[in-house]
């Protein structure tokens, strides 16, 4: 049978596993020369986002509050004294995180800064692998072609369109989380599917510092494995953020965070009209209509994957459960990495479609384009209606994910 397999398909499997990996070495390129080496980007690398992480470790590991603006600003004039950045840091806002994101704060805030933004540059490069190994487990799971070369570079898509992703670049010039999270999430997910239950609702836990990817998938793993997650996660979550509540006071810094969060939209950075912000809410408020939060619609969306969850494969859930808060929610392009998952069941389900890979391959060039690239194009409502272009393609690719079953997928296997 392999003779015939290989006859047929034409292909050896030295070239094709070449193929796979060159793919995989083209996108670790990309990322590391847009993201580190800053190709194309303009500032310091850890200059953005970044900063926050490592005053608000400055300030948890002197005793002091980042949910404080005096005391986050004075952390971050005592960090970065001496460094590229120093006097040059001056936040408007303080921390959102909860004090979960103790442990990444402390990493950060407690190296150097050389040592701290090129180590945690580190983790989100690890990080984008480990989706792609999510990636790769939805892509076998599906049933996607191996033995082909069509098959080949349906695989490398679905794995490579995670590490060559510009969104993963910009989660590592700019030192968001995203990446870390998803793939806490996705990851402790599928160790849970592999029948490692008590060690993946512990990995889910540790991803839940960024509570807009978490609280859609982690209802899911109560309902599927509610010993552990009852058991794991809240020792887990007291463990993470121990030190700052032993420290703060656990009644008081939980609602300076809680306080903290319902400025949260204060800001322009996290209202929908903002030029970075994706969803169907922009999308609605991009044709005149002015409309309100959609948790309600998220809440419905993440509760019919939970009612019709046998329905659905593990990878399934894992990708409706990982991107209905982002796209139904709130999100800033950063946060489109969570789409990787449902790309993947898309590319095994068009593994043997020649057009069809074509135009996925196209849908996720557009998906992933940086918007930096889109401001620099001429023609006013190619810019204009970017954001809106993106949210169209997040919606059907979740619709065609939605409608193109596979008959050699596996059930949702239940807990005993």
């Amino acid at each position: 049978m392999g003779t015939q397999s290989r006859t047929s398909s034409g292909t050896n499997p030295v070239v094709r596993f070449g193929l796979i990996g060159l793919m995989l070495a083209v996108g670790l390129a990309f990322l590391l020369a847009t993201s580190v080496f800053g190709i194309g980007r303009g500032g310091v690398f850890g200059s953005h986002d970044f900063t926050y992480f490592t005053s608000a470790g400055e300030a948890w590991l002197d005793g002091e509050s980042p949910y404080d603006l005096d005391s986050l600003n004075a952390a971050a004039d005592r960090y970065y004294e001496g460094t590229p950045l120093d006097g040059q840091v001056k936040f408007e806002s303080v921390l959102f995180y909860p004090p979960q994101f103790f442990p990444l704060a402390a990493l950060s805030g407690g190296l150097p800064f050389d040592a701290s933004r090129f180590g945690v540059a580190a983790i989100t490069v690890i990080s984008a692998f480990a989706i792609g190994w999510v990636c790769l487990w939805c892509y076998r799971r599906d049933g996607g072609a191996a033995t082909t070369m069509l098959g080949s570079l349906a695989m490398g898509l679905a794995v490579a369109q995670t590490i060559g992703n510009p969104f993963v670049s910009h989660n590592i010039w700019m030192g968001q989380t995203s990446v870390l999270a998803a793939a806490l999430m996705l990851c402790g997910f599928a160790l849970c599917c592999r029948g490692w239950a008590w060690i993946g609702t512990a990995v889910i836990a540790l991803g839940c510092f960024k509570p807009t990817l978490a609280v859609a998938i982690v209802p899911l793993v109560l309902i599927r494995w509610p010993k552990q997650t009852l058991i794991v996660m809240p020792i887990v979550g007291l463990a993470t953020a121990a030190y700052p509540l032993l420290t703060q006071g656990p009644i008081q810094h939980t609602m300076d965070w809680l306080a903290a969060v319902s400025t949260y939209r204060d800001f322009e950075p996290n209202q929908p009209d903002f030029q970075h912000y994706f969803g169907v809410q922009s999308l609605i408020r991009s044709l005149g209509v002015p409309a309100p939060k959609l948790i309600p619609v998220a809440a419905i969306a993440a509760l019919a994957v939970i009612v019709f969850r046998k329905r659905l494969t593990d990878c399934e859930q894992a990708a409706f459960m990982i991107c209905i808060p982002i796209v139904l929610f709130q999100g800033h392009d950063y946060d489109l990495i969570v789409l990787a998952p449902a790309i993947a069941l898309l590319a095994a389900r068009l593994s043997r479609s020649f057009i069809g890979l074509g135009l996925l391959s196209a849908g996720v060039l557009a998906l992933f384009m940086p918007l930096r690239m889109v401001l620099d194009l001429e023609g006013p409502p190619v810019v204009a209606r970017y954001r809106e272009i993106v949210t169209v393609i997040m919606l059907t690719t979740l619709l065609i994910t939605t409608l193109t079953r596979s008959a050699r997928e596996s059930p949702a296997i239940e807990p005993n």
